[in-house]
């Protein structure tokens, strides 16, 4: 039967790539500090749309979606959910949300595991909040036939898991010869292994996963959403996924595959946003220069992405800016209407 123990990280041996990418993530934050304070407005704008774009793609990941009129109106409270897909919405918008006010006091432990996938439940009329009650197979669809990808813990088995799994990794946390951004990780793929619960659990993962990475320093995901990678990157985590749970059971795996995507995940997070901070900084006050700035290392982008990029801006303020880019002959339009996009002028 699976076992959790830790202390391999302290000998695990990273290639030269993986280890500059986690190099360069503790460096990133670093800088973090800093740029709170001169950019605080920012950063407040950023986690904001963060939020939003973390809800919609964790859902969407899952397959649970809604058109956008009806994701904003519910997202900001003005409607009520008219159904499970928009009960489950919400609901993640509750879980993330108590992550991101109350990280510090929140731990992993069963008790707030459980608080966490109530919360994820609470707006729907099975509820959450408790381990699976039968077993359950983690499959897809190929060639019109159901195929089985894995097969968790049984339900037997998860209570005394979870016991163990919370217990390992509270003892691996403490030690430092540990680093945070390898255990993470082995401590999310081994709970997507027990796959604790009847529903829920790649949500529930992600959650995790952030509330993990706040507690020890990294925040990047509360400005960049991590979870909009991985539903951009899916087919990517789900071959790390695959790779790093076989012989899981046994205690034969290799971890390895989903530390590396883990790594490479949060690392678009903190290049992401330094890009961004990078704008702001160098491309003087002028608004306008610094949607220039960001179309000469994009490709065409709408109104839209630029306002994700600089929430900080207005539309309509972007929408001036950009007609006097395409007036001065800086940039073109490419479309019309709600399509239109705009690049720098070739």
């Amino acid at each position: 039967m699976k076992s959790f123990d830790y202390s391999f990280l302290k000998e695990e041996k990273l290639s030269a790539n993986y280890a500059r990418l986690l190099s360069e993530i503790s460096l990133m934050q670093g800088e973090n500090a800093l740029h709170k304070v001169v950019h605080e407005k920012l950063f407040d704008c950023l986690q904001q749309v963060a939020i939003i774009e973390s809800v919609r793609t964790s859902n969407e990941i899952e397959g649970i979606a809604t058109t956008q009129a009806r994701f904003a109106a519910i997202f900001n409270g003005v409607k009520q959910p008219q159904n499970h897909a928009e009960e489950e919405i919400i609901g993640y918008k509750d879980a993330l949300s108590l992550i991101h006010t109350s990280f510090n006091e929140l731990q992993f432990c069963e008790k707030d595991i459980l608080r966490l996938h109530s919360l994820l439940f609470s707006h729907t009329r099975e509820g959450g909040g408790a381990y699976k009650k039968q077993d359950n197979l983690i499959s897809q669809f190929s060639g019109g036939k159901r195929i089985i990808r894995f097969k968790p813990l049984s339900a037997l088995e998860t209570p005394e898991a979870m016991a163990q799994l919370v217990l390992a990794y509270d003892e691996a946390a403490r030690d430092r010869q540990i680093p945070p951004l390898l255990l993470i990780p082995c401590v999310i793929l081994d709970f997507l292994c027990i796959h604790p619960f009847d529903d829920g659990n790649g949500r529930m993962s992600r959650l995790l996963t952030l509330l993990l990475l706040y507690r020890s320093g990294f925040d990047a995901g509360r400005y960049v959403s991590f979870e909009g990678y991985v539903n951009k990157y899916r087919s990517d985590y789900y071959e790390a996924l695959y790779a790093s749970s076989q012989g899981w059971y046994f205690n034969k795996n290799d971890y390895m595959p989903y530390i590396g995507n883990f790594a490479l995940m949060l690392y678009m997070c903190y290049t992401d946003l330094h890009t961004r901070i990078d704008l702001a900084e160098n491309a003087g006050t002028r608004k306008v220069g610094r949607i220039l700035a960001l179309l000469k290392t994009r490709e065409p982008m709408s109104k839209a992405q630029i306002h994700e990029y600089f929430p900080d801006i207005s539309v309509s303020t972007i929408e001036s800016a950009l007609a006097e880019l395409v007036h001065i002959g800086e940039i073109e339009k490419i479309g019309s209407n709600k399509n239109a996009t705009y690049r720098i002028r070739r």
